[in-house]
């Protein structure tokens, strides 16, 4: 697939270094602002503000009604936006609302802060959600395919191996994972796949569990991609959209 029809969508924080290298892999870039009602470091973390589901991105009113504009491009390629009437917050749980792990058939998440209108397109369209006490599910999880993840976090892991995925359990996640304004980040926020590729932004050979990590990938047919040679950075994570419209 040409990469100039695929958007990249990152935090607008994202570290210049993992911006420019995806620009220059001939993704188009789409920065999200800043959503006032998260805490800073992470409030423009795409995992927390969006969840793409099919070609549907949900995401909450009051954020959609302030930066519209930022998604015509997407909207161009033939996705459709959701208006979810739901309050994001500063703290835990209310940060977690869009922080879904989806896999083949499942959705895995907070289930008492999953929207409505999440609850309502999972049941159309088959998908079990499952509960998980890790809120922050998409964040801590590498997505390799919709039937295997990479994660430190024992709540994440057993749900994707209850949906049926495979899991490869790496090191907790400690300073080998930078979010500033936090002790650590998340693996899940550090990466994103698209066709046959994981991209992480920093050197994943940094990590202490990098080759396990590599290996897994190429269990997989997934090749890996460092974004930059710095330490690894929770940024949110990356979400790819191609062109609906020439499918």
């Amino acid at each position: 697939m040409n990469k100039g029809k695929v958007i990249a969508v990152v935090g607008v924080d994202a570290p210049s270094a993992t911006v420019k290298a995806l620009e220059e892999l001939g993704f188009e870039l789409l920065l999200l602002p800043r959503c006032e009602q998260l805490d800073a470091p992470v409030s423009s973390h795409a995992d927390m503000i969006i969840f793409p589901f099919g070609n549907k991105i949900f995401l909450s009113r009051e954020y959609l009604e302030r930066f519209s504009h930022t998604f015509d491009r997407l909207i161009s390629y033939g996705y459709e936006l959701v208006a979810c009437d739901i309050e994001l917050g500063r703290t835990y749980p209310q940060d977690v609302v869009f922080d879904l792990l989806m896999l083949e058939n499942s959705i895995i998440g907070l289930l008492e802060r999953i929207p409505n209108e999440v609850r309502l397109e999972a049941q159309k369209m088959q998908y079990s959600l499952l509960n998980s006490k890790q809120g922050y599910s998409k964040c801590s999880a590498a997505v390799v395919s919709d039937k295997a993840i990479i994660t430190s976090d024992e709540h994440i892991a057993a749900a994707a191996t209850a949906a049926g995925a495979e899991v490869l359990k790496i090191t907790p996640d400690g300073n080998h994972i930078r979010l500033l304004g936090y002790d650590c980040g998340f693996i899940g926020g550090a990466s994103g796949y698209f066709d046959d590729t994981v991209y992480f932004s920093g050197d994943i050979t940094k990590h202490p569990d990098g080759a396990r990590i590599i290996d897994f990938c190429a269990m997989y047919g997934k090749k890996v991609k460092s974004l930059s040679s710095d330490q690894m950075t929770d940024i949110g994570g990356i979400f790819f959209f191609t062109n609906r419209k020439l499918s």
